[in-house]
Formats: C-alpha cells, structure tokens, sequence
C-alpha cells in the first residue's frame, strides 16, 4: 500500500518562524517537501484585492489549489500560512483530511516579534505581528494543533527536528 503524502500547516503571527522551519524541513532532502508560502502567493495579487475578510477568504481557496495538485500527485506540502482564522483554519484541515495532515503553531512574543520585525523591515509592517498575536491569541480560539511551539525558546532547526521526527512515528 502506498503511504499517502503529508501536508505540515505551519501556522503563526508574522515573525514567528514559520518560513525558517518550513525552509529548514525543505533543506532535508530525503523528506522531499515543497513549501507554498503564503506570502509569497499573496505578493502576487493586487493590494486592493486583499484587503477585506472576504478578499482573503478568496485567496485562502485559491492558495489551497497548488497544494491540491502536489498531493494528487504524492508529493509532500508545507502550507507556510499567516495568522488564519480560526473558522478557515477548521476548512483547511477538514479540506486535507485525505492526506496525513500535521497542524504546527509557531509564537514567540510580541517583545521578540517587534524585534524580528525591525531586523527584516524591507518585508515586514512594523506592529503587523503584534496585530496578529492580537487576533491569534485573544480573539480566535482555535482547535488544538498537533504539535507548538515557541521560536523563543526554540530555533528552526530543532522545531523542524522534531516535525521530522513526528512524521516518522
């Protein structure tokens, strides 16, 4: 029986981390993943075309088609996703659910991710990440994740050790 392909939902404010353990988990080779990166997908639409709820609930169904595709085809995902709602985060697991899927939440504090920001300010809004952490943590009561972690206390390389591991058991 063929083992079906895995989609890791990397989930998290701006700054959290996720690009660096998607990048990292992409480095090894032998699990062969590819990363669809949500802000690179949304670098690609018009600004006036995602600015509103309903702007983004749009983009979220059309960010999900590649990742589709690569699964239909055995390949493995990364959906490197910014601070989702808790309502299309449900949709998105229960959309994948005929693939092994694996929900990761990355945070760090608003302290760090202000930090985090300054350091990459030619992509990053200053305060947008303390925005999100707003809605992420006080706002939206999302369902449990598999695995979460804080990038503070964490680096890349060890979240993305043990998401490796987690698939191997």
């Amino acid at each position: 029986m063929t083992q079906k392909p895995t989609l890791i939902i990397l989930n998290g404010t701006s700054s959290a981390g996720k690009s660096s353990v998607a990048n990292y988990i992409v480095s090894k080779k032998s699990y062969k993943f590819t990363c669809l990166s949500w802000d690179d997908f949304t670098e690609l639409i018009p600004e006036n075309e995602r600015k509103t709820d309903e702007h983004k609930r749009k983009l979220t169904v059309l960010y999900r088609k590649p990742a589709y595709k690569l699964l239909e085809n055995a390949q493995n995902v990364i959906m490197d996703i910014v601070c989702i709602p808790s309502k299309t985060f449900k949709e998105l697991v229960s959309d994948f659910s005929a693939y092994n899927v694996i929900t990761v939440r990355l945070k760090a504090s608003t302290e760090t991710l202000a930090i985090r920001e300054v350091k990459r300010e030619e992509d990053r809004l200053k305060g947008m990440a303390a925005e999100q952490f707003y809605t992420m943590y006080s706002q939206e009561q999302h369902p449990p994740y598999d695995l979460e972690f804080d990038s503070e206390v964490l680096s890349s390389e060890e979240i993305g050790d043990i998401i490796l591991q987690n698939l191997n058991s």
